[in-house]
């Protein structure tokens, strides 16, 4: 029965924009930053966090705001960033496996039949594998 009452709260230290994507006991989540000294910027981080303790497991820097939300298969998480790359981490250990970039920023991916679609803000749809 849920009740409203909170487990844990895990302090991202960035914006979350992302929805959370949840896969054997650990929940992904992407972050970014936002202002400093009245400029912007981004730092996106995609965090694995224990789903458990809300202890943080990993984090995986990218070069800009990650505000697509996660979709994990097979062991690997995929998700975009503003910086225009569609990544593959290992849910694991979030150790890169491999980027894909297009022109522009990346939204959530879908993952069927082993290739994962994806649009980009660069006006085009994807699927790769």
């Amino acid at each position: 029965m849920t009740t409203g009452q909170e487990i844990w709260k895990f302090k991202a230290g960035n914006v979350i924009m992302s929805s959370p994507a949840i896969y054997d006991d650990v929940v992904y989540i992407g972050s970014s930053s936002g202002f400093l000294l009245g400029l912007f910027f981004s730092a996106g981080y995609l965090c694995a966090v224990d789903a458990k303790t809300g202890q943080e497991i990993w984090k995986f820097k990218t070069g800009d705001a990650v505000e697509s939300s996660p979709a994990i298969y097979n062991g690997v998480t995929y998700f975009g960033s503003a910086s225009g790359n569609l990544y593959a981490v290992d849910a694991k250990t979030g150790k890169e496996i491999w980027k894909f970039r297009t022109g522009a920023g990346v939204s959530s991916p879908s993952i069927a039949d082993g290739a994962v679609y994806f649009g980009s803000t660069d006006r085009n749809f994807y699927a790769v594998h």
